[in-house]
């Protein structure tokens, strides 16, 4: 089927979604007379999509402590830079050109170009920080430069005085990313390639479906692909990551204090998705 067709049936069906379906990026988790509040968030924003949906402010006037995937004063700090950078990039000797395909060096070469970033910039770093270094650029090419739900309610929290708490270290974090596409670099950055030219297209998408809770679009776009596409990657960066916050979270049931808890959002969808790991374990899960 013509790609151009495929996409406009791909959009009348995520239309008639979007027409049936009315929710919000926050849910309600709860067993027994214990509840807290788990949000999906997207990191990086436009400044027209402030205010956020009210949801996000109510679940955060009700609570007392706000979850953060990680510590993002440590992963600000000129120390966690300085180690950030001996880990993302490459050894003197060596460069991407070095792990990839001619073809798809050539391809990078050329999107670079287009963009008038100076090759250095990308090509001395390992595959995960490359691939999200294209990412960044491609979103901020599209004007979403303002910091995302997680980077706001960090600075309201630490404004307020609420305890702040992280599911992981930025070394931890730092970790997985240093482990995408090590076994396969090529396809990593062909991948990331790819999404940039479809980014265009499906981000406005992937923004709406967000605001309104719809996991069904967040998964057919996103989370469906780079999981038969890459598995690897999706068990590093999502399921076990998934699994290890799971008995921090629990743990939170436990505090007289209630939490608000933000993490990516397609860290709660899909099969091992947080939403359905906490289902499976008895708690009860509504979308406020």
């Amino acid at each position: 089927m013509n790609t151009s067709i495929s996409k406009l049936l791909l959009l009348a069906l995520l239309l008639y979604t979007y027409i049936s379906h009315a929710g919000s990026p926050v849910w309600l988790i709860s067993k027994g007379d214990k509840h807290l509040y788990l949000g999906g968030t997207i990191h990086v924003l436009r400044p027209s999509d402030y205010p956020l949906p009210a949801v996000f402010n109510e679940a955060y006037k009700q609570t007392d402590i706000v979850v953060l995937e990680t510590d993002l004063q440590k992963m600000s700090s000129p120390a966690f830079q300085q180690s950030l950078l001996k880990t993302v990039v490459y050894p003197a000797d060596q460069t991407l050109k070095d792990h990839i395909a001619a073809d798809t060096y050539k391809e990078l070469e050329s999107y670079l170009s287009s963009k008038g970033i100076p090759l250095a910039n990308i090509v001395t770093l390992k595959p995960g920080m490359a691939s999200i270094s294209l990412s960044m650029i491609e979103l901020q090419n599209q004007g979403f430069n303002e910091v995302g739900v997680d980077s706001y309610y960090n600075a309201k929290a630490l404004n307020d005085k609420k305890t702040l708490l992280a599911l992981e270290t930025p070394e931890e974090q730092l970790d997985f990313i240093n482990q995408m596409g090590v076994d396969n670099p090529d396809k990593l950055i062909t991948y990331t390639l790819r999404d940039i030219k479809e980014s265009p297209f499906k981000m406005d998408t992937l923004k709406d479906a967000w605001k309104s809770g719809n996991n069904e679009v967040l998964h057919a776009l996103m989370l469906k692909y780079l999981r038969d596409d890459f598995p690897e990657i999706y068990n590093i960066l999502l399921v076990r990551r998934n699994h290890n916050w799971l008995p921090k979270i629990e743990t939170l049931f436990q505090s007289q204090e209630k939490a608000f808890i933000l993490v990516g959002a397609m860290h709660l969808i899909g099969k091992d998705g947080l939403l359905a790991l906490l289902k499976k374990k008895g708690y009860k899960v509504e979308n406020l």
